[in-house]
């Protein structure tokens, strides 16, 4: 069963508001509701090169295995807790996971919860996250994905979970509720005029879904910053054969089901949900052309909406829908970059490329230091927020 298909049999369709119908969709709350701030408790705090870290548990929001969903919100030392900053929040990625039929996991990353030092180092060492941090007038905040969910779960049934909450309670993905509580308790806690998503690898998957989800509840970011990962399930179709970034059968069958059934449909991709104005939030789409977890530059019958199948380079193919419908919106953008990693045998192979320190952009339309338009385009959203 291919991806699409499984979500045809989730949610056969799509309405304005966000919502799948059917029996799956039946159980799923609507993608506007809010996340649950009630279980936030403050851990730790820290000051590292003046910078305070805060380090929060949401105990509304289990993990997969152990724990529970955390965030850290980062605050300049010399910014008093009252003034108004934009809030930059940071989606890591970790790839996709679940649990087989037996109920072992495909893996144990990102399924335990993550640490307050992990959260902190993510926000200091990612290269783009170190350049916003040096603007000033920024909070920032980094959040967990230890469902493993590309920020997709809606407190729906995990299949084949068989962990338990401390109170003996099964244990759901959440990562799309989760990361909503986070920036709902970030910007009720610090006055923040605007917020913007960034994301990376599955965290880009993220920042659709978060961002899709919090402007439905009327919490809309001044910006999505989506770093090589997009919802296609026509691509994730075509390459379901692949042996290098295809899907086994057992994948397509259980993990759509981890995710809000809104999301899988094969009807509410984002370039769908952009081209339809479900989905109005100015979006700056990042990737390199040769990026080996998504079979690079391979040549593929690339199918696109208007059901033509030039071919592209599978990485292209990848975001040519959302580069298409992009092009018609002057707040958004995409950056198709060259970025290779030095020594490296894989011409334009970064996977993150907004991550690397010292990572340069050869190909051209876009500047070498890639990460400095990304700066220029932020400003420019908050501007006209």
């Amino acid at each position: 069963m291919t991806w699409s298909r499984m979500g045809a049999v989730g949610a056969a369709v799509v309405a304005v508001a966000g919502l799948a119908s059917g029996a799956v969709a039946a159980q799923a709350p609507p993608l506007s509701t809010p996340g649950d701030v009630s279980r936030i408790e403050l851990v730790s705090s820290s000051t590292v090169d003046g910078w305070r870290y805060d380090f929060y548990r949401n105990r509304a929001y289990p993990c997969s295995i152990t724990g529970y969903q955390t965030f850290t919100i980062a605050t300049r030392s010399s910014m008093p807790p009252t003034a108004d900053a934009l809030l930059w929040t940071f989606l890591h990625g970790g790839g996709t996971g679940y649990f087989r039929p037996d109920g072992t996991p495909t893996s144990t990353a990102h399924m335990t919860e993550e640490s307050a030092a992990q959260q902190r180092d993510s926000l200091r060492v990612n290269a783009l996250n170190a350049r916003v941090s040096a603007m000033g007038g920024v909070r920032m905040m980094a959040v967990s994905m230890c469902n493993r969910d590309i920020y997709g779960g809606f407190g729906l049934a995990d299949p084949n979970n068989p962990n338990t909450t401390p109170d003996g309670g099964p244990r759901h993905t959440n990562g799309l509720l989760a990361t909503k509580a986070a920036v709902q308790f970030a910007t009720t806690a610090h006055p923040s005029s605007d917020h913007v998503l960034y994301g990376a690898s599955a965290g880009s998957f993220g920042t659709f879904h978060v961002g899709f989800g919090l402007q439905q509840q009327g919490l809309a970011p001044a910006g999505v910053v989506a770093d090589s990962g997009v919802m296609n399930t026509a691509w994730e179709d075509a390459t379901g054969d692949s042996p290098i970034c295809g899907h086994t059968e057992e994948w397509a069958d259980i993990y759509p089901r981890r995710l809000h059934p809104a999301l899988t449909t094969g009807a509410n991709d984002p370039d769908q949900s952009i081209a339809a104005g479900r989905f109005r939030v100015p979006v700056l789409d990042v990737w390199s052309i040769g990026d080996p977890g998504q079979c690079g530059t391979t040549p593929m019958a690339c199918p696109l909406r208007d059901g033509t199948r030039p071919t592209l380079g599978s990485v292209d193919c990848l975001h040519e829908p959302l580069t298409r419908v992009l092009a018609g919106d002057p707040r958004s953008d995409s950056m198709r970059l060259c970025v290779t990693s030095p020594g490296s045998e894989r011409h334009c192979g970064v996977h993150t490329p907004t991550t690397d320190e010292g990572a340069v952009n050869t190909l051209a339309g876009e500047p070498a230091d890639f990460n400095g338009k990304i700066l220029t385009w932020v400003r420019a959203r908050v501007l006209d927020d």
